[in-house]
């Protein structure tokens, strides 16, 4: 939930009541910006500020600033309370809280909501002083540099590559928040090969033995191992991982083509097309003796379904 209140009203701090995210089962973090008004350098001491904002336009570009801190970062719940009015020195004029999963994504979202109050939200603030001067105060130009620096970084908002995070880091994606579906894939790919080493295939019998064999029981280990060889991988209890040859005479290839499933929160892609790939791998090292210019290629997804994006298959047509 992401909400925003102005008012004319001293900022409660005592009390948490009606933050969006208490009733968030997996929320692991809160943030809490608080900020007040700050005696400024100058000959003459501040006495209060006064600050004025553009009714509903005001609340509507920081309903949007929140918004996009949404789009960069899984979090789940951001509020700003915002002060107008004459406000003391000393006083609260500000209170932002983010709340997530993780303490980096409200953190970070929390610092991106409050460098864009300052330069984009519609505030006007007049320092009063106490010898009875004033002036309007614009937004400073630090203000402005972080605000633009947060538009230089790639994030999910505008990347695909969702294994990087706002800093540019690469990190695992959190999936805590997802719900738990079926999840299938299928992966295929080929190996080509010379007449020769083609007929120890289909004879099944090579220098090292049953070749399909092994590199079936190669196949399905490969897609246990996936998170272990792929660095940013979730580790998932797979259910079920099938694994099928076809042969191709007229090419003197084989095709393999692997099946993974598994009820979790990410997809199982990537355990199909490693089972593939290994099993692609082990078949070259059954057969190396006789052939060491065998070529593997075309590992591809077919087919994947479960999740948020639902089903999806290749345009391209299978290897039959």
């Amino acid at each position: 939930m992401l909400t925003v209140h102005i008012q004319t009203e001293p900022i409660a701090l005592d009390s948490s009541a009606g933050l969006p995210w208490h009733e968030a089962e997996h929320c692991g973090a809160e943030v809490r910006f608080i900020g007040t008004v700050r005696q400024v350098e100058g000959p003459v001491s501040l006495s209060h500020l006064n600050l004025e904002h553009f009714p509903e336009v005001t609340e509507s570009e920081i309903q949007r600033i929140l918004t996009q801190a949404r789009e960069r970062w899984p979090i789940q719940g951001a509020r700003v309370i915002h002060r107008v009015g004459r406000i003391a020195l000393g006083e609260v004029i500000v209170l932002v809280e983010t709340s997530a999963a993780h303490r980096h994504d409200a953190y970070d979202a929390n610092r991106f909501i409050m460098d864009f109050l300052k330069t984009e939200a519609p505030f006007w603030k007049q320092e009063c002083f106490v010898d009875g001067s004033a002036r309007w105060v614009a937004a400073r130009e630090g203000d402005a540099h972080a605000a633009r620096s947060w538009l230089e970084i790639t994030t999910p908002s505008n990347s695909p590559l969702s294994h990087f995070d706002a800093r540019g880091q690469a990190h695992m994606v959190d999936v805590g928040g997802k719900p738990v579906t079926h999840r299938k894939a299928v992966a295929q790919g080929s190996i080509r090969m010379s007449a020769e080493a083609f007929a120890v295939v289909q004879g099944g019998n090579g220098p090292k033995g049953d070749v399909l064999g092994v590199a079936r029981i190669a196949a399905i280990q490969g897609a246990k191992q996936t998170s272990a060889l792929i660095p940013l991988c979730h580790p998932l209890p797979l259910t079920h991982i099938s694994v099928e040859f076809l042969l191709d005479a007229e090419r003197r290839a084989v095709t393999i083509e692997v099946l993974a499933e598994t009820d979790g929160k990410t997809g199982v892609e990537m355990e199909a097309l490693t089972g593939a790939s290994v099993g692609l791998l082990t078949l070259y090292d059954m057969l190396k003796a006789v052939d060491k210019g065998m070529a593997i290629g075309d590992v591809r997804l077919l087919r994947k379904e479960g999740g948020r994006s639902g089903v999806w298959e290749s345009a391209a047509p299978y290897e039959r």
